[in-house]
């Protein structure tokens, strides 16, 4: 009978039989690169951070009595993938999940499936020393193009400041806004979270009246714009309402002065 070995290894066999010894060499062969694992694969080798996707493992040979099972494991906390699969009896290979986390730039990850043959030696106490036979896979985590939803306030006035804040998706530190066309600069943006980013635009007095588009730009790409419309300062909603009432005093007092006139002549 032989074990399994990590490496090739010479074996001497001596018989002896009425005062005769002979002996012969054994060379005992360590089983091919992954031993019983014929392959270790996923459906892609490229995933956008928060994707799932679907890894197969599978044997050089149908697994025996009571199934094969093999261990798992990733190096990087933004792929997880299960401790093991059990590939079932007569079948050579199984699936199993690879879940991703959002990352906020490109990593590659390694992940590793472990099939532990039969004891291979003995240790000098007696204890049965597994040997592991492995693969790896290289999984590259892109980062998620950045989704903009809105931008509150969706207006500002010639000549003003506003504190805006932007809403969307994938969100990350390093961010950067970007607003059409000249007049309006951005400043103290900041990453509140992965949903949310607040800046300032500062609005020049001699600025354009009229839309802008406001887009997000990180290491995933750049989303999608959303509408910033620059007022007229002569038509904000300050200098209207101010304008209504001077209007209707104006026409208070002409109408006043209409009803007065008209008792008089009516005296």
């Amino acid at each position: 009978m032989t074990v399994t070995v990590a490496a090739d290894v010479d074996a001497t066999i001596t018989a002896s039989a009425g005062g005769v010894s002979r002996t012969a060499t054994l060379r005992v062969s360590a089983p091919a690169p992954g031993g019983p694992l014929a392959s270790f694969t996923s459906a892609h080798d490229d995933l956008i951070g928060g994707e799932n996707d679907r890894g197969t493992v599978a044997l050089t040979s149908p697994a025996p009595a009571g199934g094969a099972t093999v261990r798992l494991a990733s190096d990087d906390a933004s792929i997880t993938v299960p401790a093991t699969v059990t590939i079932p009896a007569g079948a050579r290979e199984a699936t199993f999940e690879i879940d991703t986390a959002p990352v906020a730039e490109s990593k590659d990850v390694r992940l590793t499936a472990t099939f532990v043959t039969a004891a291979v030696a003995e240790n000098g106490r007696g204890v049965a020393q597994p040997a592991a036979a492995s693969f790896t896979l290289l999984i590259r985590l892109l980062p998620a193009v950045p989704g903009l939803t809105s931008v509150g306030p969706a207006s500002g006035v010639q000549g003003t400041n506003v504190a805006a804040t932007l809403t969307g998706a994938s969100f990350w530190d390093g961010a950067s806004l970007a607003v059409s066309g000249s007049g309006v600069t951005v400043s103290n943006v900041a990453v509140g979270s992965a949903t949310s980013i607040t800046a300032t635009f500062a609005i020049a007095s001699d600025a354009a009246a009229g839309d802008r588009t406001v887009t997000v730009t990180t290491a995933g790409g750049t989303s999608g714009g959303q509408t910033f419309t620059v007022t007229d300062a002569n038509d904000a909603p300050v200098a209207g309402r101010q304008r209504q009432l001077l209007d209707r005093r104006g026409h208070g007092a002409e109408r006043g002065g209409t009803s007065r006139a008209q008792q008089r002549h009516g005296r």
